[in-house]
């Protein structure tokens, strides 16, 4: 048995591919389908390294799979290696469904599908759209582009880094059908974007957020009719909470990612996919997803982190904790013999494999100062979401007169130097998700309260 469904020499074996993948909310999906019809499949998650693809996808047929899903970095190299392309496969250049047929390897692209259920699903109560403005010009940016050009927009603005690319994207869709006059290539520069009347929709097609970079503002979003971003996760971003903020409808990519598993679980077993199943085991997901606890010394993080594991029945994982247990020594003994950067990067590795945990199985306790470090942010919130523990100066300098060991605050005047480290943690700390003030509060107040936001 596996995941409760039974495994035999008769089970037919496919999974995702992917660098990382531990992420992935497919296996989640497709298996809940497979429970749902009685079929006898079953669907991993695979971590596949880029020098390692040729290798995993010639398993494929050694190993008689069924097919597999493929997802970044390895889409446009996955190509290379199939013997017969989709029509769409062929025109994005990118492939993320392979069908294994007597041991000949077909490439699909199912994005542009998932895409189009997207704006079936999320828009039917709203008069259709003319335009769209088109954030990004990447390998999902131009399958959003070619789901536009089926749905029916007539008018397409392309905003992108990079012009050439931009461009090129804009003659693919001259290709199929565009009047060179109705595309419009712009820099992806806010006062540039301000100065075109934006499309009906607005569409996030990049890894950042459109909001935080400042590229977009209320001024853009208020000529618009609604927005999407083809993220998920975080659930809302800040750009969809500015949208939904000037009552705008928002939706994030999740329904992209659900159509796109019908159009690959069709393409997989010929058989019709258990839409609702599959969509009610994928929101339901997507729901829970992993939790870090961020904050300042004394905001509670480990004793609340605790806490929230045991009342959410998930594993907890103590940043600190997982340090001193890898080098045998005190964080006090590690700063005063290795310095406070080595301390920082062995923090950064040990977040970056928590990061890959799959969602909804645990709490993460972090240091006070692992939000110093951007890459760290962009590591939780891919898996996760961050929750901030808000503590005052006062209250932080009461809690910390313990006796315990901080090797930052070992200094003449520890109250003046906490003070400092607040002021310049504060604009890292201010990137979490969600914040929750602490002061007056006990850990388990904490926790409860954590407990009752994510279940909303």
């Amino acid at each position: 048995m596996w995941d409760g469904m039974k495994i035999d020499g008769d089970t037919s074996i496919m999974g995702i591919l992917g660098d990382p993948v531990n992420h992935s909310l497919s296996p989640v999906m497709h298996n809940a389908a497979f429970r749902k019809l009685g079929l006898n499949y079953r669907y991993f998650a695979f971590h596949v390294s880029r020098e390692n693809l040729p290798s995993a996808i010639k398993a494929i047929t050694a190993l008689q799979m069924v097919g597999v899903s493929v997802t970044a970095p390895h889409k446009e190299q996955t190509v290379k290696l199939m013997h017969e392309l989709s029509p769409d496969a062929a025109f994005l250049n990118a492939v993320n469904t392979v069908k294994n047929t007597a041991g000949r390897l077909k490439g699909f692209n199912t994005d542009i599908d998932g895409f189009i259920y997207l704006l079936e699903t999320s828009f039917t109560n709203t008069t259709p759209f003319e335009s769209a403005c088109l954030l990004g010009a990447g390998g999902a940016a131009r399958a959003v582009a070619l789901a536009l050009a089926r749905y029916g927009i007539k008018k397409v603005i392309i905003a992108n880094r990079t012009i050439e690319r931009a461009e090129t994207l804009a003659k693919q869709l001259e290709k199929i059908g565009y009047a060179p006059q109705n595309i419009q290539v712009i820099p992806l520069e806010h006062n540039k974007i301000k100065s075109v009347q934006q499309g009906s929709l607005l569409i996030n097609g990049l890894s950042t957020d459109p909001v935080e970079t400042g590229i977009i503002t209320t001024k853009e979003l208020d000529s618009t009719r609604a927005a999407v971003d083809l993220r998920y996760n975080p659930e809302y971003p800040p750009f969809l909470q500015a949208a939904q903020a000037c009552g705008l409808p928002a939706v994030n990519g999740l329904k992209m990612l659900l159509g796109q598993g019908i159009k690959a679980f069709e393409i997989f077993t010929g058989v019709a996919a258990p839409t609702a199943e599959m969509e009610k085991v994928l929101f339901k997901e997507e729901t829970l997803p992993n939790i870090f606890l961020t904050g300042f010394m004394g905001s509670g993080k480990t004793t609340t982190a605790r806490l929230l594991a045991n009342m959410l029945d998930l594993t907890l994982y103590d940043c600190d904790d997982l340090i001193t247990a890898a080098l045998g020594t005190s964080i006090e003994e590690i700063f005063r013999n290795r310095g406070e950067e080595y301390f920082r990067h062995r923090e950064m590795e040990i977040i970056k494999q928590l990061a890959q945990k799959t969602p909804g199985s645990c709490v993460v306790a972090t240091g006070g100062g692992a939000v110093l470090r951007e890459e760290n942010i962009t590591a939780m919130q891919e898996n996760g979401i961050i929750i901030h523990l808000e503590v005052s100066a006062n209250e932080a300098s009461q809690r910390l007169q313990n006796g315990q060991d901080r090797p930052l605050l070992d200094v003449a005047d520890p109250q003046a130097r906490i003070k400092e480290l607040r002021r310049e943690r504060a604009p890292y700390y201010r990137k979490a998700n969600y914040h929750i003030n602490t002061d007056g509060k006990s850990p388990k107040d904490v926790a409860e309260e954590i407990c009752n936001l994510i279940s909303r």
